[in-house]
């Protein structure tokens, strides 16, 4: 019985170690989410829902969010704009936490270009060096949409 009491406090000692070391990191952040890109019914338009996780605007902070389209060869090619009356783009511009709509009208950066129909990619970066963390890289998502002839 005695024999026994020294490898079972070595491996209570071994396992009780990692739960204290997990204990002292610091919790993430839950990602942000960007929903499937679908067209709008009455206008030449794509819509893109995204949304912001609370914890990213902890003490009045407001993230950074990018969201733009890249082509084919991962090229970026426009910037996405906010739904609403302003039509603010999404260039980086410091938004309230929540549920959001992005609009995107099919037109290329230049000078009046018309996106081909195909395979294009939507990426989301949110900037959370605004939220408080220093030193924190941008929270990327990224997500293929198939967009339909304008």
């Amino acid at each position: 019985m005695r024999r026994h009491v020294l490898p079972v406090a070595v491996a209570a000692l071994l396992l009780a170690a990692p739960r204290s070391a997990n204990s002292q990191r610091p919790a993430t952040l839950p990602l942000p989410t960007l929903d499937e890109a679908r067209p709008m019914p009455l206008f030449p338009a794509l819509v893109v829902p995204f949304s912001i996780p609370d914890e990213y605007c902890r003490g009045g902070r407001s993230p950074g969010v990018l969201l733009r389209i890249f082509d084919r060869l991962t090229q970026p090619l426009d910037t996405l704009v906010l739904r609403g009356r302003d039509g603010l783009p999404l260039d980086g511009r410091a938004i309230r936490c929540g549920d959001h709509v992005a609009r995107w009208d099919g037109t290329l950066a230049g000078p009046l270009r018309v996106a081909d129909p195909g395979l294009w990619y939507l990426q989301m970066a949110v900037d959370t060096s605004r939220t408080g963390r220093s030193g924190a890289a941008p929270v990327l998502r990224t997500r293929r949409v198939l967009v339909p002839a304008f």
